[in-house]
């Protein structure tokens, strides 16, 4: 039951697309020390171990750093299996590719040590009507 959500879920969201060159695929055993994973995969692996979990709400902090633009890509496509399955994701992240999938943007602003909210709303919305949130996009 077990593997064939793996295979399920790397079929909808390719995250686990490296695993095929590994020695024994999915059943090789990786450690700090075997070198076989790039930091791309092993945000990718974390994400894929939460995702089989079946969470009601997941929280990415910065999830796209390191990443290469094929492992962003496998990203997106699994935001897109997850908003299929109704799972709540909140993302800490500066990074336009994930914003553009948000469907509310809440923007922070830092006054004299004191964090409030600033704005709230589209990706596209924002990028209209918001300076600040214009300037801290990538």
């Amino acid at each position: 039951d077990n593997l064939k959500s793996v295979k399920a879920l790397q079929k909808a969201t390719n995250l686990l697309s490296f695993v095929s060159n590994f020695p024994q695929k999915l059943f090789t055993k990786v450690n700090a020390e075997s070198n076989l994973l790039t930091e791309g995969h092993i945000k990718k692996l974390a994400l894929a171990r939460a995702i089989l979990r079946r969470p009601s709400i997941l929280l990415l902090d910065d999830v796209t750093a390191g990443m290469d633009k094929r492992s962003i890509s496998d990203l997106l496509k699994a935001i897109d299996h997850l908003k299929k399955k109704k799972i709540t994701i909140l993302f800490i992240t500066n990074d336009s590719a994930l914003l553009k999938k948000s469907d509310k943007v809440v923007v922070l602003e830092r006054k004299k040590g004191i964090t409030r909210i600033h704005d709230i709303d589209t990706h596209k919305n924002l990028m209209r009507k918001s300076r600040l949130y214009k300037s801290i996009i990538r």
